[in-house]
């Protein structure tokens, strides 16, 4: 596959990055991503700041008390984890207390499972479909 002058470019120019989410519980958005979603430590400091991991995705969790809620700031970010077995993933998830909405939704190319984080974030397992 050839890369465009594009392509390369932005590889060079970009490391990696993370999404950074305002909380306005922080130690309750820590619990839900950590031990609800099973997001790793990287980096915590205090009820502030923390760094959390899952496979190449980052989460910055900043602790903010006036942090907007989903209805002040609607459709303001969605993150999607993407999983090998949606139905197996759903299930951990519900064990660690996660409630989903809805039925799993499906078209020809992906399959979703909608939840929200405890600010009222949306959330979304996907798992591709073959072919």
């Amino acid at each position: 596959m050839t890369r465009t002058a594009t392509e390369t470019a932005t590889d060079e120019l970009y490391e990696g990055g993370l999404v950074m989410l305002m909380a306005s519980d922080f130690d309750r958005t820590f619990r839900f991503y950590t031990e609800g979603l099973g997001f790793q430590v990287k980096y915590r400091a205090g009820s502030d700041w923390a760094e959390i991991t899952a496979g190449d995705i980052s989460i910055g969790l900043h602790g903010w008390q006036e942090a907007p809620s989903a209805e002040e700031s609607p459709g303001r970010i969605s993150i999607g984890l993407r999983v090998q077995d949606l139905e197996m993933a759903v299930g951990r998830l519900r064990e660690n207390g996660v409630q989903f909405q809805g039925e799993i939704e499906e078209d020809a190319a992906v399959r979703i499972a909608n939840f929200h984080d405890p600010d009222g974030t949306r959330l979304y397992l996907y798992e591709e479909r073959g072919g």
